[in-house]
Parts: structure tokens; sequence; C-alpha cells
């Protein structure tokens, strides 16, 4: 299975922040430039689907070639399994996506699904500040924004903005969401290719999750740009000299707003747990050789 992972294209609230409040989040759309943003990404994907090198029959998505132990054999089709964001931004990115890549660059039956856990985060009552009318009204607000800021300041990951919610409960929707796609595949019995198309937090979430990443990494991973294509994948076993066990790797392959090819590690500034980074303890609780 190879997960790809796609940001929406520039959205009315990218160039505006009043549109948030204006219209409400869910109902944010595309920009024309977020519109062709998702064409040329999907043009991108028709190529990148079209190389052999990837495993792919050229020309068509998902890949339906099995290696066998002796020889590359035909395996049942397997069809497109896309899930998609309920926001709108997200579900015109998609349809954007799939006009680039054409009706003739898909196997069979595309199926998608429309999920509420991979949603934007909700930045709550924050996005309303500026649009308070009145004099009360607004000092409220901005001591609300302040308090806000504060918390966050201390706690980036674990803070809930007013009425929003925290990077760490966004995690935690994602979490639930990857749990599905893996019952899904356990009961399929395959190795279909899945499409995700949601927002730059869900995309951060979704790494952090996939690689069991520290609460630290939160901050080292940089927000994807607007329709960056990121794809999760394991290298066949037979391309690596006897390993039998690879690991899973992330490779951002697409710059979505220079619309040029990429080929870069989106977690190559983690800083992973390690036992050297556990506290030490107090030198003056020790009692002397031979225990504390």
């Amino acid at each position: 299975m190879r997960i790809i992972l796609i940001r929406h294209g520039e959205s009315q609230g990218n160039v505006d922040w009043n549109t948030y409040s204006a219209i409400g989040d869910p109902h944010v759309p595309l920009t024309d430039k977020g519109w062709m943003q998702a064409h040329d990404a999907g043009t991108f994907l028709r190529g990148w689907f079209n190389d052999p090198a990837r495993g792919n029959r050229p020309g068509r998505w998902p890949h339906i070639w099995h290696v066998g132990a002796n020889a590359e054999s035909l395996d049942a089709p397997r069809w497109p399994q896309i899930y998609v964001s309920s926001f709108l931004r997200t579900r015109q990115t998609l349809s954007g996506l799939l006009t680039g890549m054409g009706d003739d660059a898909l196997v069979g039956e595309r199926v998608i699904r429309e999920d509420a856990r991979i949603v934007e985060h909700s930045f709550g009552a924050m996005a309303y500040v500026d649009a308070q009318k009145g004099f009360l009204r607004r000092k409220f607000a901005q001591a609300l924004a302040a308090l806000s800021a504060q918390v966050y300041k201390h706690s980036p990951y674990l803070s809930y903005p007013p009425f929003g919610e925290s990077p760490m409960a966004v995690q935690m929707r994602v979490s639930d969401f990857i749990g599905s796609l893996h019952r899904a595949h356990a009961k399929d019995e395959t190795d279909n290719d899945v499409m995700i198309v949601a927002h730059g937090g869900t995309i951060k979430a979704f790494m952090m999750r996939w690689f069991h990443l520290p609460l630290s990494a939160y901050e080292d991973i940089n927000t994807p740009g607007n329709c960056d294509v990121f794809v999760i994948e394991k290298p066949d076993p037979a391309q690596c000299n006897g390993n039998n066990n690879p690991t899973w790797t992330i490779t951002r392959i697409y710059d979505g707003e220079g619309r040029v090819a990429a080929n870069n590690d989106p977690l190559s500034k983690v800083k992973l747990f390690a036992n050297d980074h556990l506290p030490p303890f107090p030198n003056h609780l020790k009692r002397g050789p031979g225990g504390v």
C-alpha cells in the first residue's frame, strides 16, 4: 500500500483571513489559482502513475502488477481508493486533481469516501475576533485572543483555542482515521494505493501518527504548501539488499505552489525520541554507589 497525501489548493481563506468568519471554515472555496494548482497537481500525478519505475502499469492508477516469488504476474484489479475532507475546498481540490489526471488514468470505478475525521484543525473563536463590532464585544474578543495566545506560547501542541481544538485533538481523530484504514485494508486483503486530500494541519498530524513521532515534531515539521503531494511507502523487499522488513518512508514528490516535481523528506528536521533525551535523575537525590 502507498498513501498519497495532498493538501488543498489556495483558498479564499489563505488570501483573506476574514473569509473564515464571513462564511464559515467548512464553506471556504478555492481561488482560481487554487483550482489551477489542483489541476496541475493532477497532471503531475498522471505522469507519476505512468512511470513504470513506480511499479505501475503505464498510464493507469492504481498499480495492478504484483511481483511474485519468481516472476511478475497480473493480480486482481485494484480500484482507486480516495478519501477527502468534508470541507468545500478539499472537495474542489479533488475535482481539480481528477480533471488533471483524466479519466483514462484510472483503473475501474473510483471509490471516493468523504471523511469528517480529516477536516481542518478548528481554531474556534479566533477566526471571529476581528469581525466583532461594538466596543465591549471587541474588547472581550481581544482579551480572549490574548489569553489564548499566552496559553499557546507555553504549549502549542496541547492548547485549545476558545471553542476550537488543540493539535493533539486533531491527531487523535486522525489516529482513529488511520485505524480505519488499517482495518479496511486488512479486511480486503489488498495493497491498494490510497489518496487522501486534506489540510495542512491534518497532514502534519497524519505524519506524526503514522511514524510515531514525539510531541516536539509538531513544530519541527513545516506546514505543507497548497497542493503539495507526499507519498508514504515501503520499498520493495527484493530491492533492499536482503532486508525483508523495510521501513516506511515519506517523500514530498510535488511542490504545489511552485508547480514542479520535488524530492525531499519532510521529516528530515524531526528530532526523534531517544533514551539520552530522558531528564537525568537529580544528583542531589542520589545516595551513592549501588542505588538511589
